[in-house]
């Protein structure tokens, strides 16, 4: 989102979601991943769900997860 210069409030717009589920994403505090909210965020930005999720193995106490959201949001 930053890169594409869009609020938060203005992604909790156009993906029809609640502005504290963007928030949400946007803080990395999430910690069920919606799929079809994913896609409407893809959609919305123009990237690869690859861009705003990445897997890291449990062995380095983590899950999939969505830190890389910040950076294309």
């Amino acid at each position: 989102m930053d890169e594409k210069d869009i609020s938060i409030n203005r992604m909790a717009e156009l993906a029809n979601v609640q502005y504290r589920i963007v928030k949400k994403y946007y803080e990395q505090k999430s910690i069920r991943i919606d799929l079809e909210i994913l896609a409407k965020f893809c959609y919305i930005l123009e990237c690869d769900i690859s861009d705003i999720l990445y897997y890291q193995s449990p062995s380095s106490n983590l899950t999939q997860h969505n830190s890389n959201l910040d950076k294309c949001i």
